[in-house]
Parts: structure tokens; sequence; C-alpha cells
């Protein structure tokens, strides 16, 4: 079974006074640590970073800091809760919370984000889901934080601080922005609600928005907007702008300023109702965000709708080569291109110049260090 009181453990309890007596008979900081190196062999040492950590950043920050940010840890392993080892947390409470919070303030004189951000994840943990942030708690202590800071460069550091994964709810972010808009806006933006996968929930938040607005702060709007509009309202609102708008630069980029980003419902359906509604004035706008057009290949397939759209109504070849090489399955991309081959009525230079279309990478993923292309 788990320790009632892991800290009152024999085995943390001798590992706690080997450390204070090896702290105070090491002189020489280079001997010390290697001999902390040691220690931290021990399965319990980890159960007393609150402990050591702040005496040795106290001691020399410099000089330990790796050791701390390698050894670090707010909870423990516990083998012998049945026959798999549980991570067990520590609550920052009593003891803990004593000498951590003595702590924190030198970590954020030395702007020290790495272990300042272990820290908050640490204290705002969620008691019922460890895993989780307490995001309430840690948003009212960052009001109160934010508000008292006394100038941008603090209140940017404080920010930092608290950048962790947790969603703002529309009065904090709202009283942020108030605070400090040229501060609070990114902050904001990296924090807002997640939307859902499946529904039609709005989680516009229309307050902020035009507190922006009345600010003349129409970026940030617009940001707000296409973060957090749901799918039906992009669609209405678009069509909207497509049958309103006369002027095609005009319009393609009004609906680049309506584009939701991280949506990652099907985006196929509204491309066909706004080239139903405008026409090739809306091509540019449509090719730009193809990489929003599903292809499901089980009936519900918005690519090869998109495409079998455009050649009935004799849409440019580029756009529907371009939907086919970039969202459809491979069976509709093999029947279109041995149909160009075949195509009597096509000469031979117009021939060659969409089999080059069709030629090339369609989808590309990178990341550090590696990448994929479908070609």
């Amino acid at each position: 079974m788990a320790d009632k009181d892991p800290l009152a453990h024999p085995e943390t309890r001798r590992l706690r006074k080997a450390f204070d007596e090896l702290l105070a008979a090491s002189p020489d900081d280079a001997a010390l640590l290697h001999r902390l190196e040691g220690m931290a062999t021990q399965p319990r040492f980890g159960l007393l970073s609150w402990y050591w950590a702040p005496k040795l950043h106290a001691r020399a920050g410099g000089r330990f800091r790796s050791f701390i940010g390698e050894q670090l840890r707010d909870g423990f392993i516990d083998s012998e809760q049945g026959d798999w080892p549980v991570f067990v947390p520590l609550p920052w409470k009593g003891e803990v919370a004593q000498a951590l919070e003595a702590w924190q303030p030198q970590l954020e004189r030395d702007n020290d984000l790495n272990l300042l951000r272990r820290l908050m994840r640490w204290r705002y943990r969620d008691e019922k889901k460890s895993w989780d942030i307490d995001s309430a708690r840690c948003i009212h202590d960052l009001l109160q934080r934010f508000a008292a800071a006394g100038h941008g460069a603090e209140r940017l550091r404080l920010l930092t601080q608290f950048d962790l994964p947790l969603s703002l709810t529309e009065a904090a972010a709202q009283q942020l922005y108030a605070t400090d808009p040229e501060a609070g806006r990114p902050y904001i933006l990296r924090h807002l609600p997640h939307r859902p996968w499946r529904g039609a929930k709005d989680l516009r938040w229309q307050g902020l928005a035009q507190q922006a607005r009345q600010r003349g702060d129409a970026a940030f709007a617009s940001s707000l907007y296409r973060r957090l509009v749901p799918l039906e309202v992009w669609q209405r609102d678009a069509l909207a702008l497509a049958k309103a708008e006369p002027d095609p630069e005009r319009l393609s980029e009004g609906l680049r300023q309506l584009h939701p980003e991280e949506l990652w419902s099907d985006l196929g359906p509204g491309y066909l109702a706004l080239l139903d509604a405008r026409g090739s004035a809306v091509l540019p706008y449509v090719q730009r965000h193809l990489a929003d057009v599903r292809s499901s290949g089980f009936g519900r397939d918005s690519a090869k709708n998109l495409v079998n759209y455009a050649r009935r109504h004799r849409l440019p070849a580029d756009f529907w080569i371009a939907v086919l090489v970039q969202r459809c399955q491979n069976e509709d991309y093999n029947h279109l291109l041995l149909e160009t081959l075949n195509d009597s009525q096509l000469d031979a230079a117009e021939r060659r110049r969409r089999l080059h279309l069709f030629s090339g990478v369609s989808q590309e993923w990178s990341y550090l260090g590696w990448g994929l292309a479908r070609v």
C-alpha cells in the first residue's frame, strides 16, 4: 500500500538527513554535485525535490541549475501499489508549499521560466485530475497579479510564467485585455476555449470582440472570430458576403478575414455554396484553402463533389486538378488522369500542361528534423 504520508517514511527521513549532512560537509560545489548525482539514484530522492532544490539554488544557482532541472519531481513512483508502479503526486501543501513559495520569488527575479513553469504546474495541479491544471484557481491568481503588475515588461514576464495548458473564460480575457491590450492580446489567443469536434455550439466571445472593435482593434476582433466561429455561422457569413460584395478583390480579402482557423470540420460544402453564388470570383480564395476540404471515401466526399462541380460548370482545369491532386482519393485521381490522357479534344500542348499539373507533391507534413511528402 502507498504511504499515508510519504514524507514521514523512514527512508525519506534518512535521505533528508543525509542531504543536510552532505550540504554542510561539502564546501566545494563540484565535489558536492558529484556526491549528489550518486544520491539521486535512490528512488525517494525526487520526493524531496521541494526540500533540496531551493537550498541548492540558494547556494549556487548557476552550478546546480542543470542538476535541479533534471532531478526536480512533483511526486514519486510508488512500486508497492499492486503489480504496476504508479505515479503519486505530492500535494502543494504544508511544508512543501512553504518551501516552494519561498523559492518562487527568486526564480522570478532570475527569470528562470523553465523551472517557474514546472512549479506553476505543480502549484495549480487539479487535485482530482493530477494530469490537469486547476484553471479557475490559476486564472484567479493570474488576474490578481496582472492587475498589480507595474508595467508592460513585468506583465509580459508574468504571462509567460502563466503560459500553462488552460482555457480562459471570456470574463477573464476581457479583464486582461482591459488592463493591458498589448500584453494580453497574444496570451488570450493562445488560451481560447477548444471548439468541439462536432456540434454547432457557438463559443464566440462577442463581448470581447466588441471591446476590441471599440478600441479600433479590428485585427484582434477578426482573430477571435476566426478562432471561435462554428461551421454553420461561418457558412452563413461567408455566403452573405459573397452575395453583397461585387468587387472580386474585396470579396477575396473579406473571405480571408472570415476564414476559420483550427476548425477541423469539412469546409467543402461551404465552398460549393460560394461557387454557386459567385462562380470564378471566389476561386482564388477557395484554392488557397483547399486543405480544409475532406475526402472520406464513404459517400460524403466533399473533394470529389468539388471536382465534379468545377468540371460541370467548366471552371478552369487548374482549379479542379488542384483539388484532385491535393484532396481526392487515389481512384478518382487515377480515373481523371487516364481521362486526360485519352481526351481527343485536347491538343498536345494543353495535354502536357495538364499532366504537369497532375504531378508533384500533393501534401506535405514537416516537423523538426523530418518530414513526409505525398507525391
